[in-house]
């Protein structure tokens, strides 16, 4: 939510925003003295330690010219990037077959993010509702009742791969 304790679902999520969603929902806490890691995040702010403790991990990389950008808009698919690495979710390169699971015209197999939008799919983090039919938009802003429903949606893969082990260790 917001200072105001309103959460506005219809508000977009930047790249800053994210990443501290994210660390909250795994229960990740950033370590102190990942700071300074690119020259737009300033020293001191609030999402300093989240970006750069991101970028130490190598959950994220920022942009060819070397900055992070953390007041942009996160668009879907860099949101579904930050969301595998962080959580840890194993995320493949895929072929033509894997196509039918990918089906947007708006999709390029060859995209750099096509693989975390498949996984998403594989996952069951994708789709969401209003995010159904033949466009995904990979380039639209999320928005923050999006990013809450990845990341529920996430949690909800995450308990359930938990149970399915304990389940199998139970019956071993």
């Amino acid at each position: 939510g917001n200072p105001d304790g309103n959460f506005y679902p219809d508000k977009t999520v930047n790249r800053a925003e994210m990443l501290k969603m994210l660390y909250k929902a795994t229960g990740k806490t950033p370590d102190p003295l990942n700071i300074r890691c690119f020259p737009d995040v300033a020293s001191g702010s609030w999402y300093e330690s989240f970006v750069c403790d991101s970028a130490a991990q190598r959950f994220v990389q920022g942009y060819a010219d070397g900055t992070f950008r953390p007041a942009d808009p996160v668009n879907r698919v860099e949101a579904l990037k930050m969301i595998t690495q962080i959580f840890g979710i194993h995320v493949e390169n895929i072929t033509d077959a894997d196509r039918e699971v990918v089906k947007f015209v708006d999709v390029s197999i060859a995209a750099w993010y096509t693989k975390y939008l498949y996984a998403s799919f594989e996952k069951g983090i994708l789709p969401i509702a209003g995010q159904e039919g033949a466009r995904f938009y990979p380039d639209s802003p999320l928005t923050r009742g999006e990013a809450a429903a990845y990341i529920y949606n996430t949690l909800l893969v995450d308990l359930n791969e938990e149970r399915q082990k304990s389940s199998s260790s139970d019956a071993a």
